[in-house]
């Protein structure tokens, strides 16, 4: 008798469980409707852009180091409401949608032993440059937006034709260095669109 109780239990244990994990598919799927995701086509994202490949050379000639980041599922902006931590805007883009790279100055900061400016680059592809316009300005308005997410990044974003670059710094003590490749980066792009 002992057995079939435990028995019993233990399917009501089960079938309780698979209920709950219903549930909480159902309630992700949910959650993912709300969420603006892009995909475009990956054949257009297979390489660098030319205008990245040229600010890739710049940082090398400037003494910084180049990690190509392969393992990077996704890149996600999202900003929360500003009464809580609920999300109230998140833009997902998926690894085939976008290139990255890490850099970190081959030198310390004067003064410093061991403190090397690094940050983040990432291009984001899209199959039209329609496309780009609203979602650079989405991006643009999430990253400057002062909340819990993006209060210590320090970041900026721009266009490029059907492309994004967006640059990412983390560390308020490094955003002089990544700032300062802002405007070499506006130039590259532009010279290059007026070829």
């Amino acid at each position: 008798m002992k057995r079939i109780s435990f028995l019993l239990i233990f399917v009501l244990m089960i079938s309780c469980g698979k209920k709950k994990q219903e549930d909480i598919i159902t309630i992700e799927e949910d959650v993912l409707k709300e969420d603006i995701i892009y995909k475009v086509n990956t054949e257009s994202c297979k390489n660098f852009s030319d205008k990245a490949s040229k600010f890739i050379k710049l940082l090398e000639n400037d003494n910084y180091a180049v990690d190509f980041i392969q393992n990077q599922d996704s890149l996600v902006f999202k900003k929360p409401n500003d009464n809580d931590f609920d999300i109230e805007e998140k833009v997902v883009f998926y690894k085939d949608s976008f290139k990255s790279f890490r850099v970190k100055r081959k030198h310390p900061v004067d003064g410093s032993e061991n403190t090397y400016p690094r940050f983040e680059v990432y291009e984001i592809c899209f199959d039209n440059s329609e496309d780009v316009v609203g979602i650079t300005k989405t991006i643009d308005e999430i990253i400057n937006n002062d909340d819990i997410f993006n209060e210590k990044d320090y970041d900026f974003v721009l266009t490029n034709n059907n492309r994004i670059i967006y640059v990412s710094c983390n560390v308020n003590m490094f955003m002089e260095y990544v700032f300062s490749y802002k405007p070499k980066l506006e130039e590259i792009i532009q010279s290059s669109n007026e070829l």
